[in-house]
């Protein structure tokens, strides 16, 4: 880009001239070179600079706007909008605009140069906007690759514009400003009026076209994903929801074995497939074919990260072991999730949620004192494996910046579950008593636990002493604190079945929003035990985007869980969705240089879907 708006310089004087005669009165030029100034040799150098920082902030939001409002219903009835470069679009307005205000600005007295940029900004716009076909010569993705053609995601081909899908959501639903980004090497997306919609039921809604003016974290990463299921494609949906162009390769014909998985579907979509695979590009590739290794092994050359999830010694009987890809591709990022781990005694054993909860200890403190065993409601092996392994390649590309090479990053269902026992793994370290199972209590604090109040469930967070002062005088038991038996914490966790005695018919008293109120003005941690309904439709869930709609070509509209870390200045978001199977397998081709005969080819061998 930097090269590009260099080379723009020579054009100024050439352009200029026509403008001013175009947009201006034979007066109004006049009053413009009676205002030119010589210039002290200290003003030519720093004001240039000074003026382009400001304008290099503030015109590359406006101009793309004002191109469009100017000749927008032109092109697109023309048509000429669905074979532009939306990168070009932007690249050009943005270069031109600020070069030409720099070069304008530099000789002009202050309030001058603001009005007679704005002009420039108008009649640039508009004429960038109209040239940027030749433009997308010059400018592809964001990463550099080469733009895609007709400057769109794909999406299913001959039933979706080529943007529809990649239009990231723009603002919450109190319309606060949300920032967005895309796919590498997939064109950016003007600006929208539906930026920042809510649907009837409050959810963000995923807009298509919405702007990307913000370069997301991981935008110029690209992972091929080879993973299945809800470890792996956690993990790289993790990586997708900032930036990270995911790849997912799938198996033709049967693709992810959650596609399959179900009841519910949705339009013959699994709800289990569309909950973890957002974001993401789909290629079917038979990895067994020469072909499909052949296309494999390509996309590797561009890959900065490969992840997969098989169960140990199934890469390396393919070929695909870390020692073989790190020398066709030394900076790889190579990551590997399995039940155990690649090493040890129980390396080679398939790894499944409900057998890691138990083998790591988990369903071992989950549960009611003297009950059977529990597993929690979701699958906290396989997600905790995932945000593990995701963890694991972002620390992999941080240190690759400072080395230059690759490195293979190996996690496990099991280790994950190990490593959140924490404090009540302290606990045994220093006792070596096995912990009782204590249902919703705490361990180490008391009263920290569900109890049942008139007519349901409420939890309490009695987390210190000073908590337990105000939590008695809500109770109207301000005695208790003051009691020997429950003076401080220690005192309460050893006596707690006790105290639970004293609390519960207390609080069977009333019913739980009169006891949520109390203690919330109180100040005293607490909240309800929701179902997924209320979870879903509660303001805060909604305020903070947690529930994102999306259109699918099959499904229709769909909503999926939102992104939950928020960054103030390159956040997250949900843009595109699930993919059909196999639906980018051409355009992702395309992208590393296959021609349409090849790809025909391919595809005629088996190679690919």
């Amino acid at each position: 880009m930097a090269v590009a708006a260099y080379s723009y310089m020579s054009l100024v004087p050439l352009i200029q001239p026509p403008i001013m005669r175009l947009l201006t009165t034979r007066a109004e030029r006049q009053v413009v070179m009676e205002q030119l100034r010589p210039v002290s040799r200290a003003e030519k150098i720093v004001f240039p600079i000074a003026v382009t920082v400001l304008v290099g902030l503030l015109l590359p939001a406006v101009a793309p706007l004002i191109g469009s409002l100017v000749l927008g219903n032109l092109l697109r009835e023309s048509g000429v909008v669905d074979r532009l470069s939306k990168t070009a679009q932007n690249e050009m307005i943005n270069i031109i605009t600020i070069f030409l205000a720099t070069s304008v600005g530099a000789s002009m007295r202050a309030e001058t140069f603001l009005r007679w940029t704005t002009v420039e900004i108008i009649a640039l716009g508009a004429l960038a906007f109209a040239g940027s076909t030749a433009g997308g010569v010059f400018f592809g993705g964001t990463d550099g690759r080469p733009g895609l053609p007709g400057g769109g995601a794909g999406g299913v081909a001959g039933k979706f514009p080529a943007d529809a899908r990649h239009g990231p959501q723009r603002g919450r639903c109190d319309r606060h400003r949300r920032g967005g980004g895309g796919h590498v090497g997939l064109p950016e997306i003007t600006s929208s009026k539906k930026a920042g919609r809510c649907s009837a039921g409050g959810e963000l809604l995923a807009d298509k076209g919405a702007s990307r003016t913000m370069t997301l974290p991981l935008q110029g990463i690209r992972v091929l994903d080879l993973t299945r299921i809800l470890s792996g494609p956690y993990a790289s949906m993790m990586l997708a929801d900032f930036g990270a162009d995911v790849i997912k390769v799938e198996m033709p014909g049967t693709g992810d074995d959650t596609r399959q998985w179900g009841p519910p579907f949705i339009q013959g979509e699994s709800t289990y497939y569309l909950s973890v695979n957002r974001n993401k590009r789909s290629i079917g590739i038979n990895l067994k074919a020469p072909g499909g290794r052949k296309v494999f092994f390509d996309l590797l050359k561009t890959s900065d990260v490969l992840l997969e999830n098989f169960r140990p010694g199934t890469m390396e009987s393919l070929g695909f072991d870390y020692e073989r890809l790190a020398a066709e591709n030394p900076r790889l990022v190579y990551g590997s999730i399995s039940g155990f781990g690649q090493t040890g005694p129980y390396h080679g054993r398939p790894g499944f949620d409900v057998v890691a909860q138990g083998v790591g200890g988990i369903m071992g403190i989950t549960g009611e004192d003297g009950g059977g065993p529990v597993k929690v409601g979701v699958a906290i092996a396989d997600i905790g494996a995932g945000m593990w392994a995701a963890f694991g390649i972002m620390l992999a590309l941080w240190a690759r910046e400072r080395t230059g090479r690759g490195q293979y990053v190996d996690t496990s269902l099991m280790e994950g579950q190990i490593a959140w026992l924490t404090y009540v793994a302290g606990a045994y370290f220093a006792t070596g008593e096995n912990p009782r199972k204590l249902g919703s209590a705490h361990h180490t604090i008391a009263p920290y636990q569900a109890v049942k109040c008139s007519d349901g469930y409420i939890n309490i967070g009695v987390g210190n002493d000073g908590l337990w002062r105000k939590f008695c005088a809500v109770l109207g038991r301000p005695d208790l604190p003051e009691d020997p038996r429950f003076r401080a914490n220690p005192d309460r966790v050893v006596r707690r079945a006790e105290l639970m005695s004293i609390l519960e018919p207390i609080f069977g008293q009333r019913p739980m929003a009169e006891w949520l109120d109390r203690l919330d003005k109180a100040g005293v941690p607490c909240g309800p035990i929701n179902t997924l309904e209320q979870v879903f439709s509660d303001p805060q869930t909604l305020f903070r985007q947690m529930v994102v709609a999306l259109d699918h070509p099959t499904a229709g509209r769909i909503k999926v869980t939102g992104v939950p870390v928020k960054l103030s200045a390159t956040p997250g978001s949900v843009r595109t969705y699930p993919p059909l199977l196999g639906e980018h397998t051409d355009e992702v081709l395309r992208d590393i240089g296959y021609q349409p005969e090849d790809i025909v080819r391919l595809r005629v061998d088996g190679a690919i879907q």
